[in-house]
């Protein structure tokens, strides 16, 4: 298949569209420097999750991108955004949720050994 994508504004959004994407662009800029930067300064148990949301999100701004500035038409760009969007359940959503718990059991371990320490 022969692709012929030209850079440019797409004009296939219309302006309220394109600005919309525009706004979800930025933020998942946004949130791709916050991942990366908790992945390298963040508590140590949540860093290969934050690190994987950065890549995801990385993922994104590169889609994000695609929509925007190429004469890319908005049918094909939801195909290519379904793999992602399907991973984002499970590292944004499901991840976190599973490794909280963990780590509240995991605390409450710690904290019931020092007060048996204490006695």
């Amino acid at each position: 298949m022969m692709w012929a994508i030209e850079w440019g504004r797409n004009e296939a959004l219309s302006a309220s569209v394109w600005h919309l994407t525009m706004v979800t662009w930025l933020l998942a800029m946004v949130a791709t420097v916050a991942s990366w930067y908790a992945a390298r300064h963040g508590i140590l148990e949540l860093r290969r999750l934050h690190a994987a949301t950065a890549i995801l999100g990385l993922i994104f701004v590169g889609l994000y991108t695609a929509i925007l500035w190429t004469s890319v038409a908005p049918t094909q760009w939801n195909t290519w955004v379904r793999a992602p969007a399907l991973m984002s359940w499970v590292l944004v959503w499901c991840w976190p949720a599973i490794v909280s718990v963990q780590l509240r059991h995991k605390l409450q371990k710690t904290v019931q050994r020092s007060r048996h320490l204490e006695e």
